[in-house]
C-alpha cells in the first residue's frame, strides 16, 4: 500500500488533508479515485484512510483506523557523513534511510573534496531531505529521517544525544577492530562518523576522541566513503536492532 507522510496540523476531525506533490502523485500519477484506501503516517502513527476528495492540489481522506508504527528500529543511529562528491551523497542518504538510520548529518571535513556553504548548502540540504522522504515512503518507514544542515565536525558531534556511543571507522586505526568493540557496548543511540574521500585528518580524529568517539578498523581493505557508512549501519542494525528479520 502506498504510504504518505503528513504533519499533525493536517489532521482535523477525523479527516487528513494531503497537499503539494503528494496530492499530485495520488491524483495524477496513481490516478486514485474517491473511495480508495491509502496509508498515511503522522508522528509515529499509521492511519488507514479512505479518500473522500481528490484534486491534483489537495486530497482529503477519512480515517478508518489507526495504530502505532512498528517499522522503526529501537536503536537511534546518527550518521555523521563526510560530504561526498557527485551523486554519492544521494546514494548514501537513500540507502541509509532504507537501513533504518535515525538522522543524517552532512559534515564538511578538512579534507572534503566538496565544500558547501551558504545558499548552495541550503539547496543541497533541501534536496537530501526530499531524498530521505522518498526513501522513507518506499521502504515503509514510520518517520522521515532528518537531514541536518551542513556543518563542521565539531558542530556535528553536538547533534547525537549526550549518552550516544560514537564510532569512527578510521584507516589509521591499527589496533582495535569494529568486531572487538560491538560486544562490549549496548547503546541506546549511536553516532557513526564517516570521513570524506580525502580521509579524516589527525586533528579531527583527536577532536572526535576527545568527545568520546571510539576509532575502529573495518578490516584490511579501505572502503569508499559511500560504502563504509552503509556497512557499519547494516552491522549495528543486525547486532542490536531489527535488520535481518524476527528472531525465531
Amino acid at each position: 500500500m502506498n504510504r504518505f507522510f503528513v504533519e499533525e496540523k493536517a489532521i482535523n476531525n477525523g479527516i487528513i488533508s494531503i497537499e503539494g506533490s503528494d496530492a499530485h502523485h495520488i491524483a495524477q500519477v496513481l490516478r486514485f479515485k474517491v473511495g480508495q484506501i491509502i496509508c498515511v503516517v503522522c508522528a509515529g502513527l499509521v492511519f488507514e484512510t479512505e479518500t473522500i476528495f481528490i484534486t491534483k492540489n489537495r486530497v482529503e481522506a477519512k480515517i478508518i483506523s489507526q495504530k502505532p508504527g512498528i517499522n522503526e528500529p529501537d536503536l537511534d543511529v546518527y550518521l555523521l557523513q563526510g560530504i561526498a562528491k557527485g551523486d554519492k551523497m544521494d546514494l548514501i542518504i537513500q540507502k541509509s534511510v532504507e537501513l533504518g538510520v535515525h538522522a543524517i548529518v552532512p559534515v564538511a571535513f578538512e579534507r572534503s573534496v566538496v565544500q558547501l556553504a551558504g545558499e548552495k548548502a541550503t539547496k543541497k540540504q533541501a534536496r537530501w531531505q526530499q531524498i530521505s522522504a522518498e526513501a522513507a515512503k518506499q521502504c515503509g518507514r514510520d518517520k522521515i529521517p532528518q537531514v541536518y544542515p551542513v556543518c563542521n565536525l565539531q558542530e556535528a558531534l553536538q547533534i547525537p544525544p549526550r549518552d550516544a556511543f560514537l564510532l569512527m571507522p578510521w584507516e589509521e586505526e591499527k589496533n582495535t577492530g569494529l568486531r572487538a568493540v560491538l560486544p562490549q557496548i549496548s547503546p541506546k543511540s549511536l553516532g557513526i562518523i564517516i570521513g570524506p574521500e580525502g580521509g579524516i585528518d589527525e586533528r579531527e580524529a583527536v577532536l572526535a576522541r576527545a568527545k568520546g568517539a571510539k576509532t575502529v578498523s573495518l578490516g584490511p581493505r579501505i572502503l569508499r566513503t559511500e560504502t563504509a557508512g552503509l556497512v557499519v549501519i547494516a552491522i549495528v542494525m543486525y547486532q542490536w536492532a531489527d535488520f535481518g528479520g524476527p528472531v525465531a
